[in-house]
């Protein structure tokens, strides 16, 4: 009758993928960027940008500055977030 305790078939499908190091990073985005048709890649500090920038040079993908990120225009896009949200803790 009511589906108000049953799971929401409308949740976004997600997979963490996370590497060790700087260079398992950049040897595997071109394959993560390869795999769906509409990516979005994201990072937040200059050099990261810079570096998916040259390494996705002719990929055609765009890499975005984190603070351009709308979660509404994301709708069946394939994520690719870089790094974490730089925190400051004092």
């Amino acid at each position: 009758m009511f589906k108000w305790f049953r799971g929401s078939s409308s949740k976004p499908r997600h997979t963490d993928v996370i590497l060790a190091t700087s260079a398992e990073k950049w040897a595997a985005l071109p394959a993560l960027v390869a795999a769906q048709p509409s990516t979005s890649v994201y990072g937040w500090f200059d050099a990261t940008l810079a570096q998916a920038e040259t390494v996705l040079a002719d990929s055609g993908v765009r890499v975005q500055h984190g603070r351009e990120f709308v979660a509404a225009s994301a709708h069946g896009q394939h994520i690719v977030l870089l790094e974490h949200y730089p925190l400051c803790v004092r």
